[in-house]
């Protein structure tokens, strides 16, 4: 049994916005062999009360009051967030032709009102070695969190985090990925606390696509969820196509929770990461070496398990099967 945390910024059901959130959640939802403990909310994809209500939907959808999900942070800890969302609007207004029969999720407060970071502390500190943190947002609840328990980062049993772009270009500038974009400093101080830190970055994830004649399988399972992920997906694939010219999207999201379910689907290496957080063009980058500078930096240690390598077919063969298709 895999007892899991999701720390997560879904957007699914509003325009433009990316659904990896959703299917990596869902992944956790139907596995049984997992104990979803709590989904956790951060701002990021979209604001904080449309990401709480893309979540609520979802667990609406598969039948699962039962999870908590908490609010957390509205913003980063140090950045503006406004040109984000400058940019992210203009591409809600882009998009919302494909999303013209995809209904909106209906904003609606937290069921459970405890904060995204004490739920965070409370649960891990509740259970020492037991839990595994899956962020799959801007990292800015856990940093929280790790503020609040220094002790969190011994009691965790892994933190496992898509984010960054270590040797390939980022997704919101030429260097950074949106993620560690966001809130660097909360990233920072997850990378430096000492907590057991896995890195699912875009050099993997980009390995990785979503067609639509998958989206056809998922659909065809026929059960409430499937049927929901199917419509919401499609969408969202059929604009990156537009705007990318790729043949499908790509699984960010789950494949860090497929990380987790199997460790074996990708190959790590110990690097030192950090994250830059000053300068003008390259804020954001996440920066990271596997021991082979050692005279230009001294004591940089490996403080993160890195995603190098992935078994693409055996991931995406996992992901299916966890759907049920």
């Amino acid at each position: 049994m895999w007892r899991f945390i999701i720390d997560s910024d879904p957007g699914n059901g509003f325009p433009g916005s990316d659904v990896d959130d959703a299917l990596a959640i869902a992944i956790a939802l139907l596995v049984p062999e997992v104990d979803l403990r709590g989904v956790t909310i951060v701002a990021g994809n979209v604001e904080l009360p449309e990401a709480l209500s893309a979540a609520l939907t979802l667990m609406e959808v598969a039948g699962r009051r039962d999870v908590p999900v908490c609010a957390g942070a509205e913003r980063p800890l140090v950045a503006d967030p406004r040109p984000i969302r400058v940019a992210m609007n203009a591409r809600r207004q882009d998009a919302a032709r494909l999303w013209a029969t995809v209904p909106l999720p209906c904003l609606q407060p937290p069921r459970d009102p405890r904060r995204a970071a004490r739920f965070l502390v409370e649960s891990i500190m509740e259970a020492p070695g037991e839990i595994t943190l899956i962020a799959i947002g801007p990292l800015t609840n856990v940093a929280t969190a790790l503020l609040l328990e220094p002790q969190l980062a011994q009691a965790v049993r892994e933190i496992i985090w898509m984010g960054g772009a270590l040797r390939c270009p980022g997704n919101v500038t030429p260097v950074a990925e949106f993620n560690a974009f966001y809130d660097p400093e909360a990233a920072y101080i997850v990378f430096h606390s000492g907590a057991p830190l896995t890195l699912v970055p875009l050099d993997v994830t980009t390995r990785t696509c979503l067609t639509l004649s998958e989206i056809a399988q998922i659909r065809a399972i026929g059960t409430p969820i499937t049927t929901y992920l199917a419509m919401i997906t499609e969408p969202w694939v059929r604009y990156v196509m537009e705007r990318r010219g790729l043949p499908g999207c790509w699984l960010h999201d789950p494949l860090a929770v497929c990380v987790a379910l199997d460790p074996t689907i990708a190959r790590r290496e110990p690097w030192h990461v950090t994250i830059e957080l000053t300068g003008q063009q390259s804020r954001g980058q996440t920066i990271g070496w596997d021991g082979k500078f050692p005279y230009l930096f001294p004591g940089g240690q490996p403080n993160v398990q890195v995603c190098v390598d992935l078994d693409t077919r055996r991931f995406m063969a996992l992901l299916l099967t966890a759907l049920g298709a």
